[in-house]
């Protein structure tokens, strides 16, 4: 079932990328031979109007082929073929794939708003606060109400922030029974220095593991509780993440307690490659206690769907950034089909909504890969016709041929390099299991104490 929902969701991409192609091919009147969902021999075909429509076997791309898009002439060439047409119409043709991925990605974004969401968050309970809100809230205060509205989650408590007023919170402090009511005038400039200011309490759990990441490679599981990292107890999330970067070892201890049972295991930290700062990373989150379900009217679901999405395309290009300023980190971003069939199958468990983020956050990402320089890819066929537009000649047609070679063996070599990396993941994972199974030692810690 997981395989079948994966060929699904990524058959319905491509389908969706070579649909852009193929409306805007058909809007600027440029004949389609072919229109094929995989790659490879031809499983299922049927012509219509001209076209023949093609269902491949290879599940990992698709293609709109137009009439003589592979001639590389404006001479002598047929009014309905794609050289005929002027730069920016072949442009906007071969745009018309990212741009449907994007359309794509925001419906459905938009439409898991609509159908209302439910998200996990932290309890609304404040760890540490920074000045000047130092001798305003305390360390364990549950915030109850923030201006009359009741805040269940964390991230509840900025949502009713009113600028240039005082706010109302009603607050419980740990150190009494009662309920207190506290002011504090936050002005506009102030608000994200209020937001950033309050800490959550966030306990020393795993919530996720990233696929393919140290922690998954080690055999970590969701509801794990790390109480210990080498020589320093863990009591909260910011322990962990401070001993984790602290550590001045290749490999790190990690005592864990898991069903009522104590046992350790060896972790070796990587570099994050999407921070700017030399932070390590093993590929776990923290776990979040609290469900929240939201509904949203059907305006609240078009706004808030289209900032997501933006604010996905900028995340992701901001990481692309951060992985070109350090090549050496992208080693360890290379993740292939196999690791994409296996998020799948996690988040798939989680719900509609959640399945529905994913693809949306895939169609981006898809986009984003479509666009990049590269010959063999929409990204450099955009550059050949700017090329164009700007200097009024048209690269010729053999050098775009032997760009377009290297730029498919070096996609080739990406692949290949991707598969590697996948099964060279699973592999270490199995072999950490199998360790775990061999060297489970209940109560170290207590001994080690």
């Amino acid at each position: 079932m997981d395989f079948i929902i994966t060929i699904i969701a990524f058959g319905f991409l491509i389908f969706v990328h070579e649909l852009g192609h193929f409306s805007l091919a058909r809007l600027f009147k440029i004949k389609i031979e072919v229109f094929s969902i995989g790659l490879g021999p031809k499983l299922y075909s049927f012509e219509k109007n001209g076209t023949q429509y093609a269902l491949s076997l290879i599940p990992l791309g698709g293609y709109c082929k137009m009439k003589g898009e592979n001639l590389g002439t404006k001479q002598n060439v047929d009014p309905d073929s794609f050289p005929a047409k002027h730069w920016w119409e072949r442009c906007f043709v071969i745009f018309g794939g990212a741009f449907y991925n994007f359309l794509f990605a925001l419906l459905l974004i938009t439409f898991s708003f609509a159908i209302g969401r439910t998200y996990e968050d932290l309890e609304p309970r404040i760890y540490s606060i920074e000045t000047p809100f130092l001798e305003v809230f305390q360390r364990g205060d549950l915030l109850i109400s923030v201006n009359d509205h009741l805040v269940s989650s964390f991230s509840g408590i900025f949502s009713h922030l009113i600028a240039n007023e005082t706010n109302i919170f009603v607050v419980q402090r740990t150190s009494a029974t009662s309920i207190e009511d506290v002011e504090i005038p936050i002005f506009i400039e102030q608000q994200w220095e209020f937001m950033n200011s309050l800490k959550p309490v966030v306990p020393n759990i795993v919530g996720e593991i990233s696929p393919g990441l140290p922690a998954w490679r080690a055999g970590i599981l969701p509801g794990d509780q790390i109480i210990a990292i080498n020589d320093t107890e863990t009591n909260n999330w910011y322990d962990i993440k401070e001993a984790i970067n602290t550590s001045n070892t290749k490999e790190i201890k990690l005592f864990i307690k898991r069903n009522g049972e104590q046992l350790n295991l060896l972790v070796t930290p990587e570099n994050n490659p999407l921070s700017n700062e030399n932070s390590r990373i093993i590929g776990i989150t923290h776990q979040l206690n609290v469900s929240i379900h939201e509904e949203y009217t059907l305006w609240e679901s078009c706004k808030i769907g289209l900032f997501s999405t933006i604010s996905l395309v900028k995340a992701n290009y901001n990481a692309l950034f951060l992985l070109l300023k350090k090549p050496s980190n992208l080693k360890n971003s290379v993740s292939g089909p196999i690791m994409l069939f296996y998020m799948t199958s996690e988040t798939s468990k989680k719900g509609l909504t959640e399945m529905l983020f994913f693809v949306a956050a895939v169609s981006i990402l898809l986009m984003i890969m479509n666009l990049l320089p590269i010959p063999v890819f929409d990204g450099g066929q955009i550059i050949f016709c700017l090329y164009e537009g700007l200097f009024k000649r048209t690269i010729p047609h053999k050098i775009q041929m032997i760009m377009q070679q290297i730029g498919l063996i070096f996609i080739i070599f990406l692949m290949i390099y991707a598969f590697y990396s996948d099964l060279s993941r699973i592999f270490q994972k199995s072999i950490s299991s199998n360790e775990l199974k061999r060297h489970y030692q209940p109560n170290e810690l207590e001994k080690r104490r």
